[in-house]
């Protein structure tokens, strides 16, 4: 178990090649492991620095800090408090300064900087974005420990923006091509694993990966572990393809086993979505396509209302995000979607539907708002089992106050 102090770190599956590995054969790792037992000193001073940054965060200043936050941040107290806390959970630490890779891109400040690249890209293209990430790294530590997952993401997005040779530009085979070598050439990665992971013929996509970059970067004068990386980025998308060829195959089988057996075909189904939506944070590779599973295998509304689920597990309490992702993964009927990120924030807030009401207002189309509400209260029903809504949940809202109050 690998573990950030005390607590245990998220470790996505997709980071332990690069992280876990890295982490495990450091000096410092080895060290530690061979002197961890029986070491009593160590372990009570890091019980007193724990007791030390607990007692830091329940101080004046880290309160003034985080008010100061929340005022910048221009949002509903609630979920900027939700998204303060999903900064904490996500950062494996107490303090979203010390979140670095894929936790650093789970907090606000990661999300920003992650759009502000994105931008960049879509202005300026790949060789521009790639040397300010590379003056970002000189200049910040934690963007310079966090690079190689901010690279990967930018590489996705060239190549979905640009295509595999667009994304490359014109420098492959000119001494500018080294600048795709940024943080391990993580970008690189991105943009090969997503070409390889939507290839028809796997075999046929290495092999225009191989001949068309990796060995015209080998001969292009610059260093010879170019080809390394270029070759390492193709080992990611090759497994990436056939996890999503697996997924795809389970959900088929699953689906096709609640249709050919006794149970209700509907009520076995639901579940599955559910379970599916619930997992699929392990993949670390979140983007609003993924929804689109709910259209390419007609699925029913059970995948839409459960398909949220999987951002918020990457972004907790982040339900305004949620609903861009539904909007974006779902753009011509992203109402069931954006009403099961209601029945989350219900889920999640049962004694204050504040968050529900501020959750749902973010909705572009007023029908899918009052929708989304509507389906927070259902929830809070099935789940009880209680037909009536207990009016104290109703006390602090605004919009939907009445609505609500017809329940109790």
């Amino acid at each position: 178990l690998l573990r950030c102090g005390y607590y245990p770190c998220p470790i996505h599956t997709s980071d332990i090649t690069i992280n876990a590995i890295e982490m495990v054969s450091s000096p410092a790792f080895m060290g530690g492991a061979l002197s961890f037992k029986g070491d009593k000193k160590k372990k009570k001073k890091a019980k007193k620095k724990k007791q030390q940054v607990k007692h830091n965060n329940n101080s004046d200043e880290h309160q003034a800090e985080t008010a100061a936050a929340a005022a910048a941040a221009n949002t509903t107290p609630g979920i900027t408090a939700a998204a303060t806390a999903a900064d904490e959970i996500n950062s494996c630490n107490t303090t979203t300064s010390a979140a670095v890779s894929y936790n650093f891109l789970s907090t606000t400040r990661g999300k920003e900087v992650l759009g502000g690249l994105k931008q960049h890209l879509e202005e300026g293209g790949p060789k521009q974005v790639l040397e300010e990430l590379a003056k970002m790294m000189d200049e910040d530590d934690q963007i310079a420990a966090s690079c190689h997952p901010l690279a990967h993401m930018l590489g996705r997005k060239a190549f979905n923006d640009l295509g595999v040779e667009g994304a490359f530009g014109s420098l492959i085979g000119t001494p500018d091509d080294n600048v795709f070598r940024t943080c391990n050439a993580a970008y690189m990665h991105g943009v090969i694993e997503h070409f390889l992971v939507e290839s028809a013929d796997l075999k046929e996509g290495v092999g225009f990966i191989d001949s068309n970059l990796c060995q015209k970067l080998m001969k292009s004068g610059t260093l010879p572990s170019n080809k390394w990386e270029c070759q390492h980025g193709i080992g990611h998308g090759v497994v990436q393809h056939y996890r999503k060829q697996n997924n795809r195959q389970t959900l088929v089988d699953a689906l096709a086993t609640c249709s050919t057996t006794t149970v209700n075909t509907e009520n076995c189904q639901n579940g599955i979505w559910m379970d599916y939506f619930s997992n699929t944070q392990l993949t670390a590779q979140l983007e609003p396509s993924s929804l689109q599973v709910c259209n390419n295998m007609a699925a029913s509304w059970a995948c839409q209302i459960y398909s949220p689920t999987e951002y918020i597990l990457h972004h907790p309490r982040d339900y305004a995000g949620a609903i861009k992702f539904c909007q974006a993964g779902l753009p011509s009927k992203p109402g069931t979607c954006i009403d099961g990120v209601g029945g989350q924030a219900a889920k999640e807030n049962m004694h204050d539907f504040s968050f529900v009401e501020a959750a749902c207002l973010n909705a572009q189309n007023p029908k899918h708002q009052v929708s989304c509400f509507t389906h927070g209260l259902s929830y809070y029903t099935t789940s009880s089992g209680d037909l009536k809504i207990p009016a104290s949940l109703c006390e602090n809202l605004t919009v939907y106050k009445n609505k609500c109050m017809a329940k109790t």
